[in-house]
């Protein structure tokens, strides 16, 4: 199974007052034609897909774009977290679509996804910040951390005496109890 890691996109992003969106489109053209090229079946898109909570519209339009092309209509898995730059509620908001072409968005800590259809992929299992995906006759586990706030963890966690390290570590090792022993698995956070 060939998969890609890519992060802090940052779309959205000004230098100097100046708009870098034109750079961005290359830049996800490219990604998009090393995916194809290399035949990429899982993407995985590890926070900060936007420059600011409040992007402006054009990002978001660059990012519904470069996500549906980068599924090869939902034959290619996407998988996105939220970074402490996004809004893991504008991320969840193109779930009703993304679903159909099997881009999964993980917005916050310890969410858990629905069972069933994801493009071609298949959610055969989830778990609270985990899923089991399928495709064919491959079945890969992936334990999602979306960046949790200090005011999450607290929230998520009743012990707050122990280091923030600690308590993600926590959080990440109870997701992955859940992986079967002789699965593929990744972490992503």
């Amino acid at each position: 199974m060939k998969i890609l890691h890519t992060s802090d996109w940052h779309l959205g992003k000004k230098l100097e007052g100046y708009s870098r969106i034109e750079e961005q489109e290359k830049f996800l053209e490219e990604l998009k034609e090393i995916c194809n090229r290399e035949e990429i079946q899982v993407i995985l898109i590890a926070g900060d897909v936007y420059d600011s909570s409040n992007p402006p519209v054009e990002a978001e339009k660059l990012y519904f774009k470069a996500i549906k092309d980068l599924s090869n209509n939902g034959d290619r898995l996407i998988i996105v977290i939220a970074g402490n730059h996004d809004n893991p509620e504008k991320l969840l908001a193109s779930t009703p679509f993304s679903s159909e072409y099997g881009i999964i968005t993980f917005g916050k800590p310890l969410e858990v996804k629905e069972l069933g259809q994801y493009g071609k992929w298949e959610v055969i299992e989830s778990f609270e910040g985990g899923i089991l995906v399928k495709k064919d006759e491959e079945e890969l586990f992936i334990n999602a951390l979306p960046y949790p706030s200090e005011k999450e963890l607290n929230e998520l966690l009743s012990d707050n005496s122990k280091e923030y390290s600690e308590r993600i570590g926590e959080i990440l090792t109870q997701t992955h109890s859940h992986k079967k022993k002789d699965t593929k698995s990744i972490i992503i956070s």
